[in-house]
């Protein structure tokens, strides 16, 4: 969900410069600004809000997993029993990173898989945000 007063603060500051204003700090036409936030060449890498649990089963190297104790198995299992992963957890990257302390081929390929490219809407409000003129006009009259 985008917050006005965020949303608002990122335009006025525009702290990556990337181009919100006229010259004399005038905010540029609402919809050039929201397809300036919208353009994935002004984010960056953000985390996936939904992973399905078959392509993290496919890029987990199993015989590293076979390898790690029996408490730390059931650990994984627990937290692959459901159909989606949701990344953007700071628990569910914690208890991977548990899991897979690095080292082994499994934690590189989980957090490549995690990642998605993201516009800076995306960066700040989170997957599948949207910049749109409304919002940016309502973000003018804060």
């Amino acid at each position: 969900m985008i917050e006005i007063d965020a949303l608002a603060a990122e335009i006025t500051n525009d702290p990556l410069a990337i181009g919100y204003k006229e010259a004399g700090d005038v905010w540029k036409d609402d919809q050039v600004i929201a397809d300036l936030m919208n353009d994935l060449a002004n984010g960056d890498l953000i985390w996936r809000l939904s992973i399905p649990m078959a392509d993290v089963y496919g890029v987990v190297d199993w015989e590293e997993f076979f390898g790690l104790p029996a408490n730390i198995r059931q650990a994984f299992q627990l937290i692959s029993s459901t159909v989606f992963l949701n990344t953007d957890s700071v628990e569910i990257q914690d208890a991977f990173s548990a899991i897979f302390p690095g080292g082994g081929p499994t934690r590189p390929a989980l957090i490549a898989l995690a990642h998605v490219d993201g516009s800076r809407t995306e960066v700040l409000f989170g997957e599948g945000s949207e910049a749109t003129a409304g919002l940016v006009g309502a973000a003018a009259n804060v």
